[in-house]
């Protein structure tokens, strides 16, 4: 028998999310950061970890942007995987450590 909170976490990985990053024409990491976090805010049911997340992303966003505000509207497209999506995500903070 599956452990119901070990089911729940396997299936968050592999729901299907909004490929923000995929073809991106903008280079405005502004508004992917608020995309970003507006995808982790509605995926917060998945796992507790990304309403920390997603409050550190909101903080960066007011911090880059006083226009910008989460949750900003992610149109319809291409999909990629929750575990795709988060290490994309790892990618972009690394850039924009790195930019920095």
């Amino acid at each position: 028998m599956l452990h119901p909170e070990k089911h729940r976490q396997v299936s968050c990985v592999k729901m299907n999310v909004t490929d923000i990053f995929a073809d991106n024409k903008t280079n405005n990491k502004t508004e992917l950061l608020c995309k970003a976090s507006t995808i982790v805010w509605e995926s917060q049911h998945c796992h507790k970890n990304l309403q920390g997340l997603f409050l550190n992303m909101r903080q960066l966003l007011n911090a880059s942007s006083t226009s910008l505000k989460a949750p900003c509207p992610t149109a319809a497209g291409n999909t990629t995987s929750m575990e795709k999506f988060l290490a994309d995500l790892r990618t972009f903070f690394h850039q924009l450590a790195k930019n920095k």
